[in-house]
């Protein structure tokens, strides 16, 4: 129709410099530059992409699952797709290649920008600050080669690697840019945060006793409120909408730091992430102030299907339901339905789940007594095996109380999610955004 947006995204190979004192990296590009360009589009605004060359997936779109970027919806050089957004609802979203088998080589190798949906005069109501005060940030990790080439490391550890192995890198980039820096005026800022990273989980924090995050947002859009939090923890493709005060640093420079650990004993912790230098003054007054209430629609109550799920680590594949990838679909929810999913995780180590379609509910998650449940046949009662207090939002964090569609799913813990299937019918899929394993078949 008139009232719809078309862009070509093509894919390229390109020279991109990280640092002055690197030299130029050979990578991959969405129109000839990395990251790829931020796409704004407006709520219920849709917009095209007629020329699409690789898998690429709009990752927090609600799309009919033909534009949805699936693995196996791959392009051989020279062919298009034509994907459509329709933009329901205001967002940080991002874009991202979804190759079937390499995603985490061709996302480390450039592919990805973020996606912006946003409903025209409603950042500026609720007292946001906007335009060149609203600063879009993905940040990575990568190893680099004394030419500037990127390093991906090709095998496992030990004797007998696993055939992808987990990938934590030595050198933050924030922007596609190594140890950045950014000139910020004494006042309010934000920051639309994505952890990019193939498979690293950053937690963000300032060391100054005053200066801290007053969160929005999260992934499927605004929260119930504005929430005052220290940190910002991000697991992979997790976003946080947050807003910084620099006021009262007029003259001085801060960091934006890291205290996550890398979740591989042998990696190395990246505690720097980039640098603020605080002009004398602002160019004018800043006049933002935030709305006590955001905009936030819950989903509905009404409960028609549970469902438990299980993540395990086999034979050094990564499952989802102990099945691979290509096994027959089992899950089938219908539309216009809410379904209750409870989510083992059977393994030892945190994996950031993602839900393609649609947003969920975060309601809690819980100690679990993994091994006991296993010995005894993984029965559908799980409450026996639950440990320790397991109340409404246990676990949950203040800045995910919004519509989620990452969770981080800690060791030996049952997740429970509210997930609403409202709009497509179609094939989808749910996976870890820890590349490597999403490429090690658990999705």
């Amino acid at each position: 129709g008139d009232d719809e947006t078309f862009y070509d995204i093509n894919l390229d190979n390109i020279k991109h410099s990280f640092h002055p004192h690197l030299p130029a990296t050979y990578m991959y590009g969405f129109n000839g530059i990395h990251p790829g360009p931020t796409i704004e589009a407006e709520v219920n605004k849709p917009v095209n992409l007629p020329a699409v060359r690789n898998t690429i997936h709009n990752h927090g779109a609600h799309v009919h699952n033909t534009s949805d970027g699936l693995p196996n919806d791959w392009i051989t050089p020279g062919n298009t797709l034509h994907y459509r957004y329709p933009n329901h609802a205001a967002a940080t979203g991002w874009y991202h290649d979804h190759t079937h088998g390499i995603t985490r080589l061709n996302v480390y190798a450039g592919l990805a920008g973020f996606y912006v949906i946003r409903t025209p005069g409603v950042d500026e109501e609720l007292g946001l600050p906007t335009g060149e005060y609203e600063i879009p940030l993905i940040i990575q990790d990568k190893f680099f080669n004394e030419d500037g080439s990127l390093y991906y490391p090709t095998t496992g550890h030990g004797n007998n690697p696993i055939w992808v192995s987990d990938m934590e890198a030595d050198t933050p980039v924030v922007n596609g840019k190594v140890a950045p820096y950014l000139e910020v005026e004494p006042r309010k800022y934000r920051f639309r945060l994505l952890n990019g990273a193939n498979y690293r989980e950053w937690s963000f924090y300032f060391r100054e006793d005053d200066l801290y995050f007053t969160q929005v947002g999260g992934d499927g859009g605004f929260l119930p409120e504005p929430v005052v939090v220290r940190e910002v923890p991000l697991a992979g493709a997790e976003r946080a909408d947050v807003v910084v005060d620099f006021s009262g640093y007029e003259g001085r420079s801060v960091i934006l730091r890291n205290s996550a650990p890398p979740s591989e004993s042998d990696a190395v912790h990246l505690p720097v992430l980039m640098r603020f230098d605080v002009l004398g003054h602002a160019k004018s007054q800043d006049e933002t102030s935030i709305a006590p209430q955001l905009p936030f629609t819950p989903i509905p109550p009404c409960i028609h299907k549970y469902r438990t799920m299980t993540l395990s680590e086999e034979n050094e594949v990564y499952l989802m339901n102990h099945r691979p990838f290509h096994a027959p679909i089992v899950t089938r929810p219908k539309v216009n339905t809410t379904e209750i999913w409870r989510i083992i995780n059977l393994t030892n180590e945190t994996h950031p789940i993602h839900v393609h379609l649609g947003e969920f509910k975060l309601l809690k998650r819980c100690a679990f007594d993994t091994e006991r449940w296993v010995e005894d046949g993984e029965p559908d009662d799980i409450e026996p095996y639950i440990e320790g207090p397991c109340g409404d939002g246990h676990g949950v964090l203040p800045g995910e109380t919004g519509h989620k569609d990452v969770f981080r799913h800690f060791a030996h813990t049952v997740t429970i999610i509210k997930m609403p299937f409202n709009d497509y019918a179609g094939t989808y899929v749910m996976h870890c955004h820890k590349l490597e394993h999403e490429d090690n078949d658990m999705m």
